[in-house]
């Protein structure tokens, strides 16, 4: 089951450390709001905020006081709805956290349940009387820990009685077994969604039932205090729960995440997201965190190893993929140290391959992909020098004062085990750039910038096309163009029992394979590829070595892998022996390596023609009589018109399956007609973005240097469902991978991606009515147009004459045809023809050394030209 959801990419924005726009050293709302273009350009779907609301701020906004309001220090209700419509016209989504557990002890709610043990709030909380010790003072009702140190109850003079905090004592527990707390929760539900918020991720949701009889945790450790989790972990009434909030998401089609700690189970998570429960989309597990953590927990680290990775990972791919649940692919958080830190190596000379290698390690996964601000710039834990002084995390401090107090633990190892675990490893400000501060304010941050900003930092890497920055980019960009065996393909782990090496294989439903292979080790590691049966030919699409490129066989001769090394390497879909009848003609023919620049450009070897192959594997080829007519000296020449519309006296569509009209697709594409055209794009076989108000005006308003990858995939994809068929000219694949990285690429290729979306956006009429258009974007497709000469004025494509400025030039005779400026159309056709004619396209002996696919497209160019001439 496909789902918008599961081909997004999540990007997480921790507020006050994102970007400060008043200089009060404080992360805001405006300040992200000024970094969207930023956000925009690395391709992700999702922003997920970490809580704005009101908050005393005791964790950071996770004690919130007031649901329906903004923390001061962060903006307003209206910076909220400025952000909203920010991310929406960049084709965006917004997400926020849910934090329903617990409200702040300074929630209006709290303050009348403390008021009196006859409140009627008094129930919307966790009340027990107190155990009396046998020095007749008061004791908890049980044994459970609080996640902050010490009892996770909590004394209240007044009453008696103690209330329930799981974290600190200013956090109390919601009793979300009273219906009236629940129907409160429902309520801030829908106002958020109602006010075009697209989703949640909630906070520790499988804590909100708990067992009512309270027993006491069992006795694990040496301490007055344990891990009562046996009992509201996946508590009883859970998923009741859960399904009435599945049930308020499902009415809006908003997005889902649940953050699920202290449970591991498979059955007990496919209950919270097996497709058919109604619960949440997916849910954030702890298993692959926690693999560092001692037997004293996280304070205790421990050295993780390959093979419970290895084991971990599978567990929950394979599981999910059997049973119709979904993954969240995450491995930093404002919770979790960063992963070149804890998971690779952050040394000046390994932290740039290590994060890549990371990157590849989890990006091709299968699952929605969750990345954490600066984790697509590489950035590490805190500095070593570090003192306790400079920590602001509420966890850290109190088990500082824990370990202090009573004598348990060294303070100085403490402090090495911070610099690994701690939650403010991730919390350090957004480095923008080199300036003071990093960029991220004017004023003193919260919290200390780490010392290398100067030299490591968001503006330094999007200068440089080799960075971490741009090889996340690549990695959304391959997401997006192959779906099919990038999100929705089965895994499978190869070389298991390697115990360096992590690798595994991503198979599509047509057999189409691809192979993620790193390394995770700082030092040369030798790999023998297992035997792939059905595996002929492909190449490296992506990959941290740029050496590795001329990989186009995965064997069984063994391999040299380089320090930190990873590769995604994806099958020739025209190679492979086993596609079956539902096979597609496509093929990959450029390898994208961010480490030699922008125009990297290698062909592969291919077989003969389409049509051959298809005969090999015995895929029939249906030819369709095209209505003729004959020209004004006999000449006979195809309708095209026959191929474009099909209209009924009554004005139905009769689509067939053999025939697509292009002017339905043209009439469909109207915004009058949004819901007809989501139907429309279901029923058809290919895969097609919609081509939404915003999709069409994203990137071009000030702002990015170029147009977004979003823009140009949605344009490419209809071009190739709409026009292919009639204009096969393009290699769809490199193209699709092309568009994954729009920034990463040379001028020349730019320009063709840019004009083909122009041809396609003025040939099918995409434009939307003015009055959804913003107010100084005109219609998009002359903008599209316009953006192609502006790129044409940056060099001079005679320089070096290349089959790509046929196509250029062709595109934009078709869209300045289509704008009836026949001047500007016939000048462009003349340009095209001209290169045909420097590249020697009319020259039979120019394909002789070309393989047969290569040779069949050029000759298909030259020939499209040449009619279009006479």
């Amino acid at each position: 089951m496909r789902a918008w959801w599961k081909e997004s990419t999540v990007y997480q924005i921790y507020p006050a450390s994102f970007k400060d726009s008043n200089g009060d050293g404080i992360g805001d709302l405006r300040g992200i709001l000024s970094k969207l273009d930023y956000i925009q350009a690395l391709g992700v779907d999702i922003v997920w905020l970490n809580p704005i609301f009101s908050s005393p701020q005791v964790d950071m906004g996770y004690d919130i006081s007031d649901y329906y309001n903004i923390h001061p220090p962060y903006g307003t209700m209206e910076d909220v709805d400025m952000l909203a419509k920010g991310l929406r016209e960049r084709g965006m989504k917004l997400v926020m956290d849910l934090v329903v557990n617990h409200t702040s002890d300074q929630h209006p709610w709290f303050q009348e349940a403390i008021s009196s043990v006859s409140s009627p709030r008094r129930d919307w909380y966790i009340w027990k009387k107190p155990i009396i010790g046998k020095d007749g003072k008061p004791q908890p009702p049980n044994n459970w820990k609080s996640y902050f140190g010490g009892s996770a109850w909590e004394y209240d003079d007044r009453s008696g009685e103690y209330y329930l905090h799981l974290f600190a004592k200013e956090q109390p527990d919601l009793n979300w077994d009273n219906v009236e707390v629940r129907k409160a929760v429902h309520r801030i539900i829908r106002f958020w969604l109602e006010k075009g918020v697209h989703g949640f991720r909630m906070d520790v949701i499988n804590f909100i039932s708990k067992d009512q009889s309270f027993p006491n945790a069992a006795i694990v450790s040496n301490s007055r205090w344990q891990n009562g989790s046996a009992h509201y972990a996946c508590g009883p009434r859970l998923h009741e729960y859960l399904q009435e909030i599945g049930a308020i998401l499902k009415e809006y089609d908003a997005f889902s995440v649940g953050e699920m700690p202290e449970v591991n189970d498979c059955d007990e998570i496919l209950k919270a997201v097996g497709f058919q429960r109604g619960e949440l989309n997916m849910i954030f597990h702890f298993e692959i965190v926690s693999l560092d953590h001692g037997e004293g927990g996280k304070f205790t680290p421990k050295d993780w190893k390959m093979q419970e990775l290895k084991s971990v990972v599978a567990k929950w791919q394979k599981f999910m993929h059997e049973n119709n649940g979904w993954n969240a692919l995450y491995l930093e958080n404002h919770d979790q140290p960063r992963i070149v830190s804890r998971f690779g190596s952050d040394q000046p000379g390994n932290r740039e391959l290590s994060a890549k290698m990371l990157a590849a390690f989890l990006g091709f996964q299968s699952g929605t992909l969750f990345i954490y601000q600066g984790q697509e710039l590489g950035m590490p834990n805190v500095p070593r020098h570090w003192g306790i002084d400079q920590y602001r995390d509420i966890e850290t401090l109190n088990h500082w004062k824990e370990i202090v107090s009573e004598g348990l633990a060294d303070p100085n190892v403490s402090l090495q085990e911070y610099r690994l675990k701690s939650r403010d490893n991730s919390r350090t400000p957004m480095q923008w750039d080199g300036s003071e501060n990093a960029g991220f304010s004017t004023s003193k941050p919260w919290i200390s910038v780490h010392d290398d900003y100067k030299t490591f930092n968001a503006a330094s890497q999007i200068a440089d096309k080799n960075s971490v920055y741009h090889f996340w980019s690549a990695i959304l960009g391959l997401r997006k163009a192959f779906p099919d065996i990038l999100v929705y393909g089965s895994f499978d782990m190869i070389s298991s029992e390697h115990p360096d090496i992590f690798g595994y294989k991503r198979v599509s439903d047509n057999g189409r394979v691809a192979v993620i292979v790193a390394n995770f080790r700082p030092w040369v590691v030798t790999w023998t590829p297992p035997h792939f049966s059905k595996i002929k030919s492909g190449g490296i699409v992506l990959t941290n070595y740029p050496g590795r490129r001329s990989l186009k066989c995965i064997s069984e001769e063994p391999l040299n892998l380089e320090p930190l090394e990873a590769f995604l390497w994806l099958e020739d879909l025209e190679q492979s022996s086993h596609l079956g009848n539902s096979g597609t003609y496509q093929s990959v023919n450029v390898l994208v390596h961010p480490e030699e620049g922008p125009n990297v450009s290698t062909s592969m070897h291919r077989p003969r023609g389409a049509p051959a192959r298809c005969m090999e594997i015995s895929l029939v080829c249906e030819y369709k009589d095209i209505a003729r007519r004959k020209g004004p000296k006999g000449h006979q020449a195809p309708v095209l018109t026959s191929l474009r519309s099909a209209v009924n006296p009554n004005g139905s569509s009769p689509l067939t399956n053999d025939v697509q009209p292009i002017d339905n697709v043209i009439a469909e594409f109207s915004p009058a007609s949004m819901a007809s055209l989501s139907d429309f794009i279901s029923s058809v076989g290919y895969e097609v973005p919609l081509l939404t108000p915003e999709i069409c005006t994203a990137g071009l308003a000030p702002g990015p240097p170029r147009i977004s990858s979003t823009q140009l995939q949605a344009h490419l994809h209809v071009f190739i469902t709409y026009l292919y068929p009639i204009m096969p000219v393009i290699d769809k694949d490199a193209l699709l991978i092309d568009c994954a990285n729009p920034e990463a690429l040379g001028l020349r290729r730019y320009a063709l991606l840019v004009a083909l979306s122009a041809a396609a956006h003025l040939q099918l009429n995409l434009d939307m009515p003015q009055e959804n258009a913003q107010a100084d974007i005109s219609q998009s497709g002359q903008s599209l147009l316009r953006e192609v000469l502006r790129t044409l004025q940056q060099f001079d494509p005679l320089d070096d004459p290349h089959v790509d400025n046929v196509l250029t030039m062709f595109f934009l005779f078709a869209a300045y045809g289509n704008l009836r400026r026949t001047h500007q159309a016939w000048h462009y056709l003349n340009q095209s023809i001209c290169f045909a004619y420097m590249l020697k396209l009319n020259v039979e002996s120019t394909y002789t050394n070309l393989d047969q696919y290569e040779a069949d497209r050029l000759r298909r160019i030259y020939w499209l030209l040449f009619i279009t001439e006479r």
